[in-house]
């Protein structure tokens, strides 16, 4: 695994240059809990050896000293190590040093510079971001971010959701079982975490965010007896106990879609937005006046009560998500 990370960096730092300050590796790696399992190889002598293959995704922040790239050269340096290591390779964000330190309050960053492991390059490259959002590495305290970034991350959760739609589409079976439940566990940690940054309480240490959660009915009495957020909790929780290795996913994905299921998290995700908007009308509006937006609404409200065979046709899906990816990126309030 070390082998393939460094001959990684190193052939991205030949396409950069002297332009490449750091590659950073977040999510499930960034945090140290990412898994590897045992693997046999043959070379080209038809020589065999046992080694190692990552078990989860890599998610990869590339770092620049200027703001210049070819993307397209990246795009060929990831797919040879996609096919390599059989595993999806995501670059988050391209970005420079002087972008990075200007960085908006958004979870995706807090996430960053708690949980994050530098593969090559400057190892302090996030001291100014971490400054910037008022993270304190050295404790546990919540962080603030402002409440319009729970929408943001609903519309992220939304998009998940569909995403394991179309993938219940595919026809292959053993992949489709396999990412559909990575994609409905990433869906539910998404669901919970916009409903705590609506309310506040999104703390740092993720153990802490799945008793936050059930103490919001403390400051939103209304909560409490409701269905919705019953069955977000345990949606939460069940994602938080499967948010480990890939590899372990798919192995209790049958006993994961019990609870984390497609329509099960669309119906969560109408009854959420819902909620919110009770907190956020004004944000909820600014939202709501793009087509694209609501489209998605359309979209989870059809999931929800089991009618996506009417919509899978004829929706655009390609146009609406692209817009709905460039709003996603946007802060009304940053």
């Amino acid at each position: 695994m070390r082998v393939l990370l460094g001959d990684l960096c190193r052939d991205l730092a030949d396409l950069l240059g002297e332009n490449l300050c750091s590659i950073i590796v977040a999510g499930t790696y960034g945090r140290g809990n990412g898994g590897v399992y045992p693997v046999s190889r043959r070379n080209g002598s038809g020589v065999w050896s046992i080694g190692q293959a990552p078990g989860d995704d890599l998610d990869l922040f590339i770092v620049l000293n200027a703001p210049a790239y070819s993307r397209l050269g990246l795009s060929k340096v990831v797919d040879k190590y996609r096919a390599i290591m059989a595993i999806s390779i995501d670059i988050k964000a391209v970005i420079s040093k002087s972008d990075l330190a200007m960085a908006p309050a958004r979870l995706e960053w807090f996430e960053l510079v708690r949980n994050h492991l530098v593969l090559c390059g400057d190892e302090d490259v996030l001291s100014q971001l971490t400054t910037k959002l008022g993270v304190n590495l050295d404790d546990q305290q919540e962080n603030s971010l402002a409440s319009s970034e729970a929408i943001r991350v609903l519309v992220n959760s939304g998009l998940k959701i569909w995403a394991g739609l179309l993938c219940s589409q595919s026809s292959m079976q053993a992949k489709k079982t396999a990412h559909m439940t990575a994609l409905c566990v990433k869906a539910a940690l998404s669901l919970g975490d916009a409903l705590l940054i609506a309310g506040s309480c999104l703390a740092v240490d993720r153990q802490k965010r799945l008793s936050y959660l059930d103490q919001l009915v403390d400051k939103w009495p209304e909560l409490d007896g409701q269905a919705s957020f019953t069955l977000l909790c345990s949606m939460y929780h069940k994602a938080f106990s499967n948010n480990r290795s890939r590899r372990e996913i798919w192995h209790d994905s049958q006993e994961s879609q019990e609870i984390l299921n497609l329509n099960s998290l669309a119906q969560v995700w109408i009854w959420l937005l819902a909620f919110i908007e009770t907190k956020l009308p004004e944000i909820v509006l600014l939202w709501s006046k793009e087509p694209a937006f609501a489209q998605l609404v359309y979209r989870m409200t059809m999931l929800a009560h089991n009618r996506e065979n009417s919509i899978s046709a004829a929706d655009p899906l390609g146009e609406v998500n692209k817009r709905l990816q460039l709003l996603a990126d946007f802060s009304w309030h940053d």
